[in-house]
């Protein structure tokens, strides 16, 4: 064995960055499976991550517009269900689809890198940006028309 030349101090900095690298690899290559198996390789699957949301949140504004016209007790509907609905179907999407988590990714576990909380991450961060992305879209379409 020989010792390692670098200073104490920056061992364990290097170190732990070292592992905090390998774990967005890691991440990272569980959030590109879980999008193939769950939105497919071909064609515009993927873009089915920010559809979903945007379809739900174009429908509840609609809906809630034609029920109570543009305004509901001086807020306006359109901008109450962009930044209430969007955060509801994003908390909805995390539960509801962490649930099965385990279940259907049980034989990656096998891999000595992954955790169960690299499975619990990837889906997090893959529903937030998906979201995230669907608010943007939502909010870029309805500034331009000046709703």
């Amino acid at each position: 064995m020989t010792a390692d030349p670098r200073p104490a101090s920056t061992r364990g900095l290097r170190g732990f960055m070292d592992a905090l690298q390998l774990q967005g690899i890691v991440i990272n290559a569980v959030m590109m499976r879980e999008m193939q198996t769950r939105y497919g390789r071909e064609n515009l699957g993927f873009l089915w991550l920010i559809a979903e949301p945007l379809l739900f949140c174009f429908g509840v504004v609609l809906i809630w517009s034609m029920a109570h016209g543009r305004q509901e007790h001086g807020i306006p509907i359109v901008a109450f269900v962009i930044t209430g609905y969007v955060p509801l179907v994003l908390w909805r999407h995390i539960v509801f689809r962490s649930v099965h988590c385990f279940r259907s990714n049980a034989h990656l576990l096998y891999h000595r890198q992954l955790r169960m909380l690299d499975l619990l991450v990837a889906r997090f961060v893959l529903e937030i940006l998906g979201n995230a992305m669907a608010f943007l879209v939502v909010a870029f379409i309805f500034g331009a028309v000046g709703l």
